[in-house]
């Protein structure tokens, strides 16, 4: 506003919001959705620029044994070998439900159960890569043990401990 040279009033006046939400917006009592401060700076002569960066998670050595694990896992998802996986997911997930209590395992328990079901492999794959900490929470509870062989899972274990 100060560089188009307007006040609140102004502004709220051109775009129809409210001069008090307007308010709230410039002194971060309230944060404008990514639509909202889009038009809010069409209204000043600007326009909005996302910028979007890539920052690796720090994990620590349980979690990324898990994540490797998961990607190995995800290496392998596709339509066969899903259906394949799934009465051992299904087992898996009905043993997780009677052991698991408290959030957020319960909730997260119900959520791979709605992807398996809905046989959603891109969401599925999601779940398996993300490496934040929502990524490590749903690996926590994740009905996939026993789809690796072995074999597998010796060997990228064996590449996690490889310095």
């Amino acid at each position: 506003m100060h560089q188009a040279g307007m006040t609140q009033v102004e502004l709220s006046q051109m775009t129809g919001v409210a001069q008090g939400r307007i308010s709230e917006y410039v002194t971060g009592k309230r944060e404008p959705s990514e639509t909202m401060l889009s038009f809010l700076l069409h209204g000043t002569g600007h326009s909005l620029r996302k910028t979007v960066s890539a920052e690796p998670v720090s994990l620590n050595r349980s979690d990324h044994r898990s994540w490797m694990l998961h990607c190995r896992i995800a290496s392998h998802l596709d339509q066969k070998t899903f259906q394949n996986w799934v009465p051992t997911i299904e087992r898996n997930l009905d043993n997780l439900a009677r052991n698991s209590r408290g959030e957020p395992h319960t909730g997260n328990i119900a959520y791979w159960r709605d992807l398996i079901h809905a046989q959603d492999l891109r969401a599925i794959r999601e779940a398996l890569l993300d490496p934040t900490e929502r990524g490590q929470q749903m690996r926590d509870v994740s009905p996939f043990a026993g789809v690796l062989t072995d074999t597998e899972r010796q060997e990228v274990l064996s590449q996690w401990r490889t310095p």
